[in-house]
């Protein structure tokens, strides 16, 4: 029985350790994705243009209104300097925008990889063998109580799972509306260092680096689990006996609740983001 036990709970562990349910392809914008907001660009580029105008006509009124007496090249140079710099912003727009979205891929791609996160073999094939040779010898009955933590833990997995495949798309969403609105944002640039073009730019790295921590979170918290999980096994010779029933549950009680944690953090990582990018 310890045998079926252990099978089963190495085949769990690695379901968690293997995403949990998310993954790279879940949350990268591919560039079909981008194809299909190109009509919204197009549309809010000739909003944002105007906006551009707009902006460049108040500021020539307003030197009017104050220089009127001592106009010289000057007064109607700088703005229309910056007018040609904000047309050619804008006119490299969807260049930048897409440039940000792919930063974010790249990122999605680097962690998707488990990069600094995922055990290396060797300590995995350690952990295996540590729990043949602990649960192996497992009573019937204590054999028989671990499978229910470990079957529960692979039922709040898949029902992670589909959380996390419910957010990834909403994020896709998101982002891809924010890329089609971009142009609106982008025609404040003629405002210059202060322009809340510059801080719509960050906002929507923000946004990307938010898509990758939905993989960050994923394996860093399954890294967690797997470095408690290698702490406590060696005291697991005191969970073959039925007489330590709580004991075993607390050993794996955060192997269960993990996932749940992870989607609950989720928010707190973008708050922070923006914080960040602030």
């Amino acid at each position: 029985m310890g045998k079926i036990v252990t099978k089963l709970l190495l085949w769990v562990l690695g379901k968690v350790l293997g995403g949990g349910g998310i993954n790279a392809d879940d949350v990268r914008i591919e560039d079909n994705y981008l194809d299909m907001v190109d009509g919204l660009w197009d549309y809010f580029a000739l909003v944002g243009i105007g906006f551009t105008l707009i902006y460049f006509l108040l500021e020539v009124n307003r030197k009017y209104a104050f220089e009127s007496t001592d106009l010289t090249i000057k007064t109607f140079a700088v703005p229309f300097i910056k007018l040609v710099a904000a047309i050619v912003v804008l006119s490299n727009g969807e260049m930048i925008i897409h440039s940000l979205v792919d930063l974010g891929n790249s990122f999605i791609d680097y962690v998707g990889e488990g990069k600094g996160f995922t055990p290396t073999k060797d300590q995995a094939d350690k952990l295996a063998d540590t729990l043949n040779e602990v649960l192996g010898g497992a009573s019937f009955i204590a054999a028989l109580l671990l499978i229910f933590p470990t079957i529960l833990c692979w039922l709040l997995t898949v029902v992670c799972q589909f959380v996390w495949k419910y957010k990834a798309l909403g994020y896709k969403i998101e982002l891809l509306f924010r890329v089609g609105i971009s142009p609106i944002a982008l025609a404040d640039i003629y405002s210059g260092q202060n322009s809340q073009a510059i801080k719509w730019c960050k906002g929507l790295l923000a946004t990307v680096l938010y898509g990758a921590s939905f993989i960050v979170i994923v394996k860093l918290g399954n890294a967690l689990i797997y470095a408690d999980l290698s702490n406590k096994i060696a005291d697991f010779d005191k969970y073959k006996s039925v007489e330590n029933i709580w004991d075993m549950f607390n050993a794996l009680l955060e192997f269960i609740i993990m996932p749940i944690a992870e989607i609950g953090c989720i928010s707190a990582i973008r708050q922070a983001l923006k914080e960040a990018l602030a």
